[in-house]
C-alpha cells in the first residue's frame, strides 16, 4: 500500500491512480508494505528516484527517518514502488505497486524571487546562465567601467563595472520575507591600503565596518560578503557610507532564504573532493573518510563512478560500483535519497545508471564511505563527495585509502576550493604509518605532486621534513612518518589534483588527504 502523508508523517489517505497531488498542501508519499521487507525502490516515469532502506519508506526522506516534502514537477506522472528482501534493492523483489497521478499547485502565484543587479553596468548573463539586471533602484553615486583583469571567482565581468560615491543607496522592491544578500566588491583604482574605507548597512543593520578592499585582498581581486536579512516593508535597503574616499559596489545578489538555487561560486571551503584508484576486494576496497565541522547538519552528495570512465579512455574500470556510508562508530547510515542529474543543487553530468548518486544530511563529525564492486568485482573507479547547501557547516577534510600502483593506477585525488578568496590547505600522502594501524602491504615511500586545473605541477614533495617542516609541524597535522609526503599551500579558488605515487615505482596501500584550514 502507498500512502499520502502530511508534515510529520501523519497519514492523509491512500495514494491511488487518479490522485491529484497538490503542492500547496506540503505532502509526501510513503510505502507501507504489509510483509517484512528490507528496502523499497521508487521509480518515477521509469527513472530510479529513490531507494529507502529504513521505515518509513518515503519517496523523500533522510537518514534520521524524517519525512520531507515531495515536490514532483507539475503534470502527469507514473510512480512504481517495489519492495525487496535485502537493502539497496537487493534480494528478492516483491509485487510492485503502480500509481498514475497528476501534480497541481493551487498556491498563490506571488512568491519571493531572486534579484541580481550588475551595479554600474548593463544586463549580463553569467556562465551559470544567471541573468544580472542592469543597474537600477539606486540613489547617488556614479557608474564606472574598467578593463583590468580581476582575479577570483567565475563571474569576473561583474567586478569590471561598479557604482561608487561618498554615499550609495539601493532600495530594491521585494516580497516580504527572509533573504540571503550577497554584495560583491573589487578595488580597481587604489594601490595601497587605507585609501578607500567605507561602511555598509543592510535593512538598517551594520554589516561591514571600516571595510578596506585593498587591505583585505589587494588590487584587482574579487571579494564577496553575504548576510541574512528580513524584509517587512516590501523594500530591501542597502546603504554605504564612506569614511575615506568613496564607497564602491560591483554587484548585488538577493536570494530567498529557503531557495534551493545553487551558488557554487560563492561557498567557501572544499566544494567537491574526488579520488580515483583501483578498487579491489577485501581490505583493498576504496575507503574514503571525511569530516564535517560546524554547529549545523550538513547535506552531502556522494557519487561513485565506474562505467562512465570508459568514455574517458580508462581501461579496466569497475562496472558495478556500490557505496556504503558509516558514522564514526561504524554504524551503517542509509542514504536519504538516490538521485539523478541536478541532484541536491548540483548539476551532475549524465552518468551510467549503474553508478550510485546519493545524498545524506549529516550532523558534524567523522564519516567513512566504502566503495566496492558488486559481487566482489574489481576495477578502476572514482569516489566523489560534494558539499551541498548554504549552511554554515563545512566538509573540512577528506581522506581516501586505496591501492597505489604504477602508470595509470596511481592514487589521484581532486578537489575544488570555493569562495572568493584564496584557501589554505594541507595535502598529505600517507603510507608507512598505515602499517602501525594493522594495514598490510602499506606503501613504504609515497611521493606527492599537486597540479592546478591546467595540469601544471605547482608543488611536489617526497619526505615532508625536506620542505615546510616548521609550517607543517605548527599545523598539528604533520605526517607521523618522515618518509610520508605533505604540502601546505595557499590556493586561489579553483580545481586542483593531488597524485600519490610510490618512489622508484613501488606499490602498496596509500592514503591521500586534503585538509581545508581556512581562508
Amino acid at each position: 500500500m502507498i500512502m499520502v502523508t502530511a508534515p510529520g508523517g501523519t497519514a492523509v489517505g491512500p495514494f491511488h491512480t487518479g490522485y491529484v497531488y497538490d503542492l500547496k498542501k506540503s505532502l509526501s508519499v510513503r510505502a507501507d508494505p504489509r510483509a517484512n521487507v528490507d528496502s523499497v525502490t521508487f521509480k518515477l516515469d521509469g527513472a530510479l528516484l529513490q531507494t529507502e532502506n529504513i521505515r518509513p519508506y518515503c519517496v523523500v526522506g533522510d537518514p534520521n527517518n524524517s519525512v520531507n516534502r515531495w515536490k514532483p514537477a507539475l503534470g502527469s506522472h507514473v510512480l512504481v514502488a517495489t519492495p525487496y528482501s535485502a537493502i539497496d534493492g537487493g534480494g528478492t523483489a516483491g509485487t510492485p505497486v503502480t500509481v498514475r497521478f497528476t501534480v497541481v499547485d493551487t498556491a498563490p502565484t506571488t512568491k519571493q524571487s531572486i534579484v541580481r543587479i550588475n551595479c554600474g553596468g548593463p544586463a549580463f548573463t553569467d556562465k551559470l546562465d544567471h541573468v544580472w539586471a542592469a543597474d537600477r533602484a539606486f540613489a547617488g553615486g556614479t557608474a564606472g567601467a574598467y578593463t583590468q583583469t580581476v582575479s577570483g571567482p567565475g563571474q569576473l565581468p561583474l567586478y569590471q563595472t561598479q557604482r561608487h560615491g561618498p554615499t550609495l543607496t539601493y532600495q530594491i522592491p521585494v516580497i516580504n520575507g527572509d533573504y540571503d544578500v550577497a554584495l560583491r566588491f573589487a578595488e580597481m583604482y587604489w594601490s595601497a591600503p587605507g585609501k578607500r574605507v567605507f561602511n555598509v548597512a543592510v535593512e538598517g543593520k551594520p554589516v561591514l565596518s571600516h571595510f578596506d578592499i585593498y587591505a583585505l585582498v589587494g588590487r584587482y581581486a574579487a571579494v564577496k560578503r553575504s548576510f541574512r536579512v528580513s524584509v517587512t516593508d516590501g523594500v530591501l535597503n542597502i546603504v554605504t557610507d564612506a569614511s575615506v574616499d568613496q564607497a564602491t559596489l560591483a554587484a548585488i545578489e538577493i536570494v530567498p532564504a529557503d531557495s534551493e538555487a545553487p551558488q557554487p561560486d560563492s561557498k567557501s571551503g572544499l566544494l567537491n573532493v574526488s579520488t580515483r584508484a583501483h578498487v579491489g576486494t577485501g581490505e583493498n576496497v576504496l575507503i574514503g573518510g571525511f569530516i564535517i565541522t560546524g554547529d549545523a547538519p550538513k547535506k552531502v552528495l556522494i557519487r561513485a563512478i565506474g562505467p562512465s570512465l570508459l568514455k574517458a579512455g580508462v581501461t579496466g574500470v569497475l562496472l558495478n560500483p556500490v557505496v556504503h556510508l558509516h558514522d564514526s562508530a561504524g554504524k551503517l547510515i542509509p542514504f536519504g535519497q538516490k538521485l539523478q542529474r541536478g541532484s541536491g543543487g548540483i548539476d551532475l553530468p549524465a552518468s551510467d545508471p549503474r553508478e550510485p548518486v546519493m545524498v545524506a544530511t549529516l550532523d558534524p563529525g567523522n564519516y567513512t564511505v566504502v566503495l566496492s564492486g558488486r559481487n566482489d568485482t574489481a576495477g578502476v573507479a572514482v569516489l566523489e563527495v560534494y558539499d551541498v547547501g548554504t549552511d554554515a557547516s563545512h566538509v573540512a577534510a577528506i581522506s581516501t585509502r586505496g591501492k597505489v600502483g604504477t602508470g595509470d593506477n596511481v592514487l589521484i585525488g581532486g578537489f575544488i576550493i570555493g569562495g572568493d578568496e584564496p584557501g589554505h590547505v594541507i595535502v598529505r600522502a600517507v603510507g608507512p604509518s598505515l602499517s602501525k594501524n594493522g594495514i598490510a602491504g602499506a606503501l613504504q615511500d609515497p611521493t606527492l605532486d599537486l597540479y592546478d586545473r591546467d595540469g601544471t605541477l605547482i608543488f611536489a614533495n617526497d619526505n615532508w621534513r625536506n620542505n615546510q617542516e616548521r609550517q607543517l609541524t605548527n599545523s598539528g597535522i604533520a605526517p607521523q612518518d618522515n618518509r610520508e609526503a605533505a604540502i601546505a599551500a595557499t590556493l586561489a579558488p579553483g580545481n586542483y589534483t593531488a597524485v600519490v605515487r610510490g618512489r622508484h615505482e613501488s606499490t602498496g596501500v596509500g592514503l591521500v588527504e586534503v585538509y581545508f584550514t581556512g581562508q
